[in-house]
């Protein structure tokens, strides 16, 4: 899977293309996937798995990739107060 990228070649600045990488790993069921981990769901006496295929789907979905990445970028951060000074966290 390779990108055309005309600029790069108007200007040979073209080094190389990149083909031995996979495809990138999202819009899968991460539980359906693990065939041990449902082995195991089945031993501890779970019979309706319905909401971690749910959980699966949803986990390796691109839209909550692009979430992880968001909470790593923008970490948490604490406000205890408002501008005039007030507290604001134990409300």
């Amino acid at each position: 899977m390779t990108q055309p990228y005309p600029l790069a070649d108007k200007l040979l600045a073209s080094t190389h293309r990149v083909e031995n990488q996979p495809p990138p790993l999202e819009n899968y069921n991460s539980y359906t996937a693990d065939r041990v981990l449902q082995e195991g769901v089945k031993r501890e006496g779970i019979t309706d798995d319905t909401s971690l295929k749910t959980f699966g789907f949803w986990a390796d979905s691109a839209k909550a990739i692009a979430l992880g990445f968001d909470a790593n970028r923008y970490p948490p951060q604490l406000m205890t107060h408002d501008r005039q000074g007030h507290r604001i966290d134990l409300r």
